[in-house]
């Protein structure tokens, strides 16, 4: 009995290490649901909700409709089922009849709200689909075929029409973007979102197979991904979400796992204390990333339990889409930054501005004349605090210590803050030894839109101007020359001390990010292209031609 027994042991032994070495030598993917999913959903959606996820559905969120975070919050509830959306819906229906928004983008998301969340689908859909759908670049096309996805009938757009505009704007590196030849990680997701449903037809599965590799070799090694040289949360939830929607399980392929880091692991760098999520690390709560990183966790356990996916609702039939229609793969038709410039100097000569120099800069003492006397006076203080502390007869070593670190930190700090009047703020900088730039500032896509008759009715704030630059210059502090040069009001976010390489620009000569819509704000291109990095981070050289303008479709 005890030899039977030991030769039990022995077979358990061998099968054990049998199976250990199958484990090392044949690499097992992770599992393909990872638990921490729902956890983190329901922490998010609780945090955000104070506890009580349908009261803030009556109450919290009709009030703050118009947002773009309460229409979106609304559709990713709709679709995990449960909810009671209707003094939403309600609420929404209300507001389009009041207010009447004119932004093609925030229409066409409205009515992807009441397409996804109202019990019958309204007829002000279709309204909005018709007047909205292209007017506003690629970001209005992907939201009139999410649309037409979910059972929007128009009769002056079909699918077909709409993915064939979609595919010719596809780059050759397998993206999509809003302007110029390389591809945009956000812009890639949300054609892909709406591509989805139609990823088992030929031409457009291949273009979909581009769009993902060009995705995956985008991943940075932390797992998350980055928008204008900013590593975020957003850019990284919408990647996770448009993955979802393709059916594949993000956190398991080896195409979205870098140095062994998943999305999800990205992701959760951003989050804060309370469950929440940050745009930049160690930031402060930002109500955006906190409802992308919800929509990317919902997408992704609907997509493990096989119900229906967020964005679309049932079956799409492929072979509504065979149609020699479509174009070739990559065949370009969007108009570049540079062909639009070109098109808006193309009627007049082309003149180029100038700045006048700084006569007779002033020395720093001139500039800052405050900081002598402050010092004086600091100096005084302290010396009188000393001398009462003599006569008091104190006279420990740490007690004059103390007074004389006193009067170091508030000397430094006069002397390190810098007080500027108006007029010392927009005084011209001299600079030399980079060559020379063009820029000009411009707000064209406001032109004509209810709200636009405050800005230049032409669309330029800032014309053509030419700009001495130095060496390692970039296009945050080139900026802040021509806004110093004709005098507008600007305001930068994302400058931390004497770091500036996260800096984004939130408002120019009073026109600001949102004001035109959810994807309205500044950006900039250099040459006719789009840089990948942050202003503060994208260097300028000799004979470079940047241009700020006001996009309602970023």
């Amino acid at each position: 009995m005890i030899e039977r027994k030991r030769i039990y042991a022995a077979g358990y032994a061998v099968l054990f290490l049998i199976l250990c070495g199958i484990r090392l030598l044949v690499p097992l993917h992770a599992s393909a649901f990872d638990d921490r999913v729902p956890v983190y959903a329901e922490e998010l959606l609780q945090s955000v909700s104070s506890g009580d996820v349908q009261k803030w559905l009556d109450e919290t969120l009709p009030a703050q409709t118009g947002f773009g975070t309460s229409d979106w919050y609304a559709m990713i509830l709709s679709a995990r089922g449960g909810y009671d959306l209707s003094a939403y819906c309600n609420a929404l229906q209300d507001y389009l009849a009041s207010e009447n928004p004119s932004a093609a983008v925030t229409c066409e998301r409205m009515a992807l709200t009441l397409a996804s969340c109202a019990p019958e689908l309204p007829a002000i859909c279709t309204e909005l689909l018709d007047r909205s759908a292209g007017q506003m670049g690629i970001m209005s096309w992907i939201f009139a075929l999410h649309l037409i996805n979910n059972g929007v009938p128009s009769e002056s757009f079909t699918a077909e029409a709409i993915i064939s505009e979609l595919l010719s704007r596809q780059s050759l590196d397998g993206g999509w973007s809003l302007k110029g030849d390389a591809g945009d990680v956000d812009v890639t997701t949300m054609t892909l979102q709406a591509l989805a449903p139609y990823r088992n037809t030929e031409i457009v599965s291949d273009a979909v197979s581009d769009g993902i590799a060009f995705l995956s070799a985008a991943q940075l090694p932390s797992g998350a991904y980055q928008s204008l040289g900013v590593e975020n949360p957003e850019s990284t939830a919408q990647v996770w979400t448009a993955l979802s929607l393709l059916g594949i399980d993000a956190l398991s392929d080896d195409r979205f796992i870098a140095s062994g880091n998943t999305l999800l692991d990205g992701i959760l760098q951003f989050r804060t204390s309370d469950g929440r999520f940050s745009h930049t690390h160690g930031g402060e709560v930002s109500d955006m990333a906190t409802m992308q990183v919800y929509e990317a966790l919902t997408a992704a356990e609907l997509q493990q339990s096989g119900r229906n996916m967020m964005l679309f609702h049932g079956e799409i039939s492929p072979l509504a889409l065979e149609s020699s229609a479509f174009p070739q793969k990559h065949e370009t038709t969007a108009i570049s930054a540079s062909e639009t410039v070109s098109a808006m100097t193309s009627e007049t000569t082309e003149i180029i501005h100038t700045t006048a120099q700084p006569a007779n800069p002033q020395s720093t003492m001139e500039k800052y004349p405050y900081r002598l006397p402050l010092t004086l006076a600091a100096g005084i203080i302290f010396g009188t605090i000393a001398i009462v502390c003599m006569i008091r007869k104190r006279r420990s070593s740490k007690t004059y210590l103390t007074i004389l670190g006193g009067f170091v930190a508030v000397t430094a700090l006069i002397w390190f803050i810098k007080i500027e009047s108006p007029d010392q703020f927009y005084e011209n900088t001299s600079r030399s030894g980079g060559g020379t730039v063009t820029m000009e500032i411009r707000c064209d896509a406001i032109c004509g839109l209810p709200g636009g008759e405050r800005f230049p009715p032409d669309g330029v704030m800032m014309p053509l101007t030419a700009f001495a630059i130095s060496e390692n210059e970039n296009v945050l502090e080139l900026l802040y020359d021509a806004v110093k040069a004709y005098e507008l009001q600007i305001e930068v976010d994302g400058v931390s001390g004497g770091a500036v390489s996260t800096a984004y620009v939130r408002g120019i000569a009073s026109l600001y990010e949102f004001d035109f819509g959810d994807l309205s704000g500044w950006t900039y291109t250099i040459n006719g292209e789009r840089p990948s990095l942050g202003c503060g981070a994208c260097p300028v050289h000799d004979g470079d031609r940047i241009v700020w303008f006001y996009s309602v479709d970023l």
